[in-house]
């Protein structure tokens, strides 16, 4: 008889919650450049891991992890309606924690805490065309 494995591969939802300013100097009719900074917290939830058959199962759980996180960008505007901008995310290296527990039919359950040995930097660099109303 064959077991059919089955896999279940994590995803990684950050959630930054970041406070700013922007600026915006017209530079002639119709032409505007900006420019923005802003700091604040990120929030890092990675969801389970999970590899089980018919007889065992093995899954780990992560903690959700915050870091201090930070943004710095610019851009054009034109005619006062059209914007392209470039950002930078920078949320922070994060030691995310997790527990690794295994089920068995044969050998019962077992469980541990953990967290990973190098931090996970998180960071993004973010084109944006956008309209204004």
């Amino acid at each position: 008889m064959e077991d059919d494995m089955e896999l279940k591969l994590p995803s990684y939802v950050n959630i930054p919650v970041l406070v700013g300013l922007q600026y915006e100097k017209s530079l002639s009719t119709g032409l505007s450049l900006f420019g923005e900074a802003g700091i604040g917290a990120n929030v890092l939830q990675i969801t389970k891991f999970t590899l089980s058959d018919d007889s065992n199962e093995s899954k780990i759980t992560f903690k959700p992890s915050f870091a201090l996180g930070y943004k710095f960008g610019g851009g054009i505007v034109l005619n006062n309606k059209y914007s392209l901008g470039l950002t930078y995310l920078g949320l922070g290296s994060h030691k995310v924690k997790y527990e690794e527990s295994f089920e068995s039919d044969e050998d019962g359950s077992d469980s541990e805490d953990g967290k990973f040995e190098k931090a996970l930097p998180i960071s993004s660099l973010n084109i944006t065309l956008g309209i204004r109303f």
